[in-house]
C-alpha cells in the first residue's frame, strides 16, 4: 500500500507545495522528515501577527504607538526563533537564511537582517495603513475581516484556509489581501481566487478583487479582478486532481533552483542527499 499524507482536507499551501515538487511534499508531509529551520519563517510570521494586531487595535480604537509595534515585532520574532530552536535542537545562528549576501549583510537575510528590517516593515505598513485610503472590511457579525478562516467544498474536496484580511479600496470594492514578507511577488492568483470563492460561496463576503501587500516595499501590488481565476470549474479541477494524485501516492520529483531553499534537501536523493532513516518510500526497492 502506498503511503500518503492522510490529510482530511486540502489547502492552497498543500496544492502549491505538491505542484512545485512532489518529492518535497512526500518527505515533509508523508515521511515527515525533520525539517531544517529557516529564519525567514519566524520573520514573516512576526510581521503577519503585528499587522493583524495593528488592524484589530485600530478597529477597537486602541491603536498604540509606532514604537510599541516595532517592539512587538522584535519580541514575537525572538520568541518564534527560540521556540523553533528548542523544538529542533538547532542553534538560531545555524538556521537557514535567504536573500543575497551583500557588503551590508554578508550573511544575507539572517537574524540580524530581520531585527533591522522587520521593524522597518512595520513602519511601512503603518504608513500605508494610514495614508492609502484603504480600510478594513466588516464581517456580517460586525468584526473586522482579519484572519478570516474558512472550510469549503471545492470539487468534492474539503479546502481550508485563512484570509489575511479583506479591505475596502478607495473605489468601494472588496479586496482580499495576502501579506507577503518575501522579496518576490507571487505570479499565481490561485491563493487569492480560492479566498474569493470561499468567502462568496459561504455567504461571508462578495470579494471582487485580490492583491498582495509586499511588506519589504510597503506597498500593495497586483490588484486584480478575480472572477476569471475563481471560476468554480477551474478550482474544482485543480484541487480534485491534486487530491486524487496525492491519494494515489503520485509524487513527482522536480529538482531545480527551488532546492536551494528546501527544508528537506539533505534527505532528498534527487539532489544528492542521503535517504532519511524514516524513509522507505518509492525508491526503497531500487
Amino acid at each position: 500500500m502506498t503511503a500518503t499524507s492522510g490529510y482530511g482536507h486540502r489547502s492552497v499551501s498543500q496544492y502549491q507545495g505538491f505542484a512545485e515538487c512532489g518529492e518535497r511534499y512526500r518527505l515533509e508531509r508523508v515521511v515527515r522528515v525533520p525539517q531544517a529551520p529557516a529564519v525567514w519563517f519566524p520573520g514573516g510570521t512576526a510581521f503577519h501577527e503585528v499587522a493583524e494586531r495593528i488592524v484589530r487595535d485600530d478597529w477597537a480604537g486602541e491603536l498604540q504607538s509606532d514604537e510599541a509595534y516595532r517592539d512587538l515585532y522584535l519580541a514575537i520574532f525572538k520568541g518564534l526563533l527560540d521556540d523553533e530552536s528548542r523544538k529542533t535542537g538547532v542553534k538560531v545562528e545555524d538556521f537557514r537564511t535567504g536573500g543575497r549576501a551583500s557588503k551590508a549583510w554578508p550573511n544575507g537575510n539572517d537574524r540580524s537582517w530581520y531585527e533591522s528590517e522587520g521593524p522597518a516593515m512595520v513602519d511601512k505598513f503603518l504608513h500605508w495603513y494610514r495614508e492609502s485610503g484603504w480600510r478594513i472590511a466588516a464581517l456580517p457579525g460586525g468584526d473586522p475581516a482579519v484572519e478570516v478562516r474558512f472550510n469549503v467544498n471545492i470539487g468534492g474536496v474539503l479546502v481550508t484556509g485563512s484570509v489575511d484580511a479583506v479591505y475596502v479600496n478607495p473605489d468601494g470594492e472588496l479586496v482580499a489581501v495576502d501579506y507577503k514578507s518575501g522579496a518576490t511577488t507571487p505570479t499565481s492568483k490561485l491563493q487569492l481566487a480560492t479566498y474569493a470563492y470561499a468567502l462568496h460561496s459561504l455567504g461571508v463576503l462578495y470579494v471582487e478583487k485580490g492583491a498582495y501587500y509586499m511588506s519589504r516595499k510597503g506597498e500593495l501590488v497586483d490588484e486584480t479582478y478575480l472572477a476569471p481565476y475563481a471560476a468554480p470549474g477551474n478550482l474544482a479541477h485543480m484541487f480534485a486532481t491534486m487530491d486524487a494524485q496525492e491519494k494515489a501516492g503520485v509524487y513527482l520529483p522536480n529538482p531545480g533552483m527551488q532546492c536551494r531553499k528546501c527544508s528537506v534537501a539533505a534527505a532528498c536523493v534527487f539532489t544528492g542527499g542521503k535517504r532519511h532513516e524514516l524513509d522507505d518510500g518509492p525508491l526503497s526497492a531500487a
